[in-house]
């Protein structure tokens, strides 16, 4: 069995968060990992449907994202997170021992505001 971790991709939105993390994903499980991606939008959507985006809304999402990564990567998946979040705050929702890598997905603001358009 692999052990289990999290890798939590952030950035601006259109940054590239969600392909990038997608790539990341299909390498592993061709490697044979255990993996399951969380994208931020479809968390929204299905998980954390009727949060808004306020402070208090979208911390929510980030707590309930790193809570379901950290109960996967304590069962030996590698747990794929693609959201806009502050590291400080992420890391307060998977800090329960499971390895974290954090990568800030950079992108130039144009393309970020072009691809959000």
């Amino acid at each position: 069995m692999h052990k289990g971790c999290v890798i939590w991709f952030t950035g601006l939105s259109g940054a590239g968060k969600s392909t990038v993390s997608r790539l990341v994903a299909e390498r592993l499980r061709a490697q044979g990992a255990k993996v399951e991606l969380l994208d931020g939008d479809e968390v929204r959507e299905h998980l954390s449907k009727g949060l808004g985006f306020s402070k208090e809304d979208r911390d929510e999402n980030i707590r309930r994202i790193g809570f379901v990564c950290e109960l996967l990567a304590r069962n030996g998946v590698i747990a794929i997170a693609a959201a806009i979040s502050p590291i400080a705050r992420c890391a307060r929702s998977c800090a329960n021992g499971s390895p974290i890598l954090w990568k800030c997905t950079r992108s130039a603001l144009w393309k970020c505001w072009r691809s959000a358009t």
